[in-house]
């Protein structure tokens, strides 16, 4: 449950940007609210958000709101001088509000949307003009300030410096490299697969392709909460002696018993689609590529060192365009 109390924007001009004049307002609720709501949604929904694991109280905290909100525009454009970016200016939104009624601060920078449109002095002139992004899409990146669960959440991807360099704006810049941020879930499933395919290559576990075993497993078990990844791992290789090395190898590459692996779409898992070196792709359920003792598919060597794909018990073939 979110509830959004105030919102300021910024205007960050880019090194593109001659003018260079950062421009700040309070925005009228009725007309933001739905926007940054959604936004922020689809921020805790990410599953490359990543908490820190240590709280250390930030100076923001004791600030008002409109100080607090100009504050952290200000950190943007500060520390993002010497950024190379393929736009003239990019947006912040900070606000006040309660998630899951707790008190926070969340910032949300967005890169702009380009629009083309006709010149009203000259109709035959296409001008492009900047505009804000679509309201369902994720934010570009972003932070979230939880001051009553005393937490730290950050969204972002690594930007590049001037001198060739590449960081994170927000985690080394903005905080100063004091988060000790987690494994996102995405990183905790991507390590996850790298730990059963690693498994499987030195005792030979599984006679097929590793990462549709992990998905075929969440997909048979997954609950709406999530599933914690030594879980996953334990049913991957609950007929094997080998979990104990799945977890001794997730252990050492900073994955613990209680990273969580989000919910996903069912719809998503429930498919997989085998790539052909001419370009075919074959798409089935990921039920008859794992378990290939019920018979409808075939992969197999010929006596050229080609590959056979066979698919059999198929009642109807259609054609679709």
């Amino acid at each position: 449950m979110i509830k959004i109390n105030e919102v300021y924007f910024g205007r960050i001009p880019t090194f593109r940007d001659n003018e260079g004049i950062v421009e700040t307002k309070k925005m009228d609720l009725d007309a933001i609210r739905d926007y940054v709501e959604c936004k922020i949604e689809k921020m805790l929904e990410n599953v490359n958000l990543k908490t820190s694991s240590v709280y250390n109280k930030t100076r923001i905290e004791e600030m008002d709101f409109e100080d607090r909100a100009l504050e952290i525009i200000r950190m943007f454009y500060e520390e993002s001088h010497d950024v190379e970016y393929n736009f003239d200016e990019y947006y912040v939104f900070v606000c006040d509000c309660e998630i899951d009624e707790n008190k926070s601060v969340v910032a949300l920078k967005l890169n702009p949307k380009k629009e083309i449109q006709f010149d009203k002095s000259y109709e035959e002139c296409l001008v492009s003009k900047n505009c804000l992004p679509n309201m369902k899409s994720a934010p570009n990146d972003g932070f979230i300030v939880d001051f009553d669960g005393k937490t730290i959440s950050v969204l972002e991807k690594k930007v590049k410096y001037f001198d060739g360099d590449k960081g994170f704006l927000i985690a080394d810049r903005i905080f100063m490299g004091s988060l000790e941020l987690q494994k996102s879930p995405k990183q905790v499933l991507d390590t996850l697969y790298k730990v059963v395919n690693q498994v499987n290559k030195e005792y030979g576990v599984f006679d097929i392709e590793t990462k549709p075993i992990v998905d075929k497993v969440i997909y048979d078990n997954e609950d709406i909460n999530g599933m914690k990844v030594f879980d996953v791992a334990r049913k991957v290789f609950e007929n094997d002696s080998h979990y104990d090395d799945a977890l001794e190898l997730l252990n050492l590459l900073d994955v613990h018993e209680d990273d969580m692996i989000p919910y996903i779409d069912f719809n998503k898992l429930s498919k997989i689609k085998l790539k052909l070196d001419d370009d075919q792709t074959i798409e089935m359920s990921i039920e008859d590529y794992v378990n290939r003792d019920n018979g409808t598919l075939e992969i197999k060597d010929d006596n050229y060192g080609h590959k056979q794909v066979i698919i059999n018990n198929i009642l109807e073939v259609k054609v679709k365009k």
